[in-house]
């Protein structure tokens, strides 16, 4: 498997690395379980995070999230967009949309 480097520095959920992908869906499949082992490898196993996730930050999706057994990575590191109250400067609140995937894009 070929890898670039997306950035001098880690980025979002600190991972600078990014695979070459494939246009079939069986193989984009079998990278994207490959990756979900690499972030249980580097991250998890080492004990450097309870969770993580890798994603493309031009597109704001999310490819790869760990622990892997049970998807537990997934329902630790993602939501879909929804709806939650926000306090604000002047002591009230505001309900807010909050989609993690326009906010990875924006960072």
């Amino acid at each position: 498997q070929e890898f670039a480097r997306i950035s001098p520095e880690p980025t979002c959920l600190g991972c600078a690395l990014s695979a070459t992908r494939s246009t079939t869906p069986a193989t984009m499949a079998e990278e994207e379980v490959a990756w979900d082992s690499t972030v249980q490898e580097w991250l998890i196993d080492e004990g450097n995070c309870v969770a993580g996730a890798l994603g493309d930050p031009a597109t704001g999706t999310f490819y790869a999230a760990a622990p892997v057994e049970g998807e537990a990575g997934w329902a630790m590191v993602y939501k879909e967009p929804y709806e939650q109250m926000l306090a604000q400067e002047d002591g009230t609140e505001k309900s807010e949309t909050i989609d993690e995937s326009a906010i990875m894009k924006e960072v």
